[in-house]
């Protein structure tokens, strides 16, 4: 079952979101070397911050998985009624849970809130890394097709 966020699920969402996103944030400290701590000075922290800026501004735009009354995942996203685009944005499911599915129950949600406020297109983006290779894979069963790669640079000044 998917159900919007509530204030106190807050601390459950952030705890899946960090541990989701802690071997990405370890690949990027890799890839990116010294400057990670100046775009990342916190991560431990950061998804929760993120998601708790994500309610402020769009309260009704996240959604948790439940499955026999325990959160196993978690979703953001956005709506673009000018383009009719929605984009999925932070994303994950619990790493302790043996639920399978969750994501794809998650996106599947997201798609019919895209349809019914007249979204023609849905987007999200991933990292090409192995760390997200999972994310990968879970976006294309749901669908996604068409991808373009993107590179970001970094250099201290």
């Amino acid at each position: 079952m998917t159900r919007e966020i509530c204030p106190e699920d807050f601390a459950e969402a952030s705890r899946i979101l960090a541990e989701a996103f802690e071997p990405i944030f370890l690949s990027l400290q890799e890839q990116m070397g010294n400057v990670f701590q100046a775009f990342y000075p916190d991560p431990a922290t950061n998804r929760g911050e993120n998601l708790r800026s994500h309610y402020e501004q769009y309260p009704d735009q996240i959604l948790v998985a439940e499955r026999a009354g325990k959160m196993v995942g978690v979703v953001t996203y956005l709506l673009d009624s000018k383009r009719r685009i929605g984009t999925i944005c932070m994303n994950a499911a619990d790493q302790h849970t043996d639920e399978k599915g969750v994501g794809q129950e998650m996106y599947a949600a997201v798609f019919e809130r895209f349809r019914t406020a007249g979204m023609k297109y849905a987007q999200v983006s991933t990292g090409g890394d192995s760390a997200h290779a999972a994310a990968r894979r879970a976006y294309e069963r749901a669908g996604f097709q068409n991808s373009t790669l993107s590179v970001n640079y970094y250099r201290e000044l």
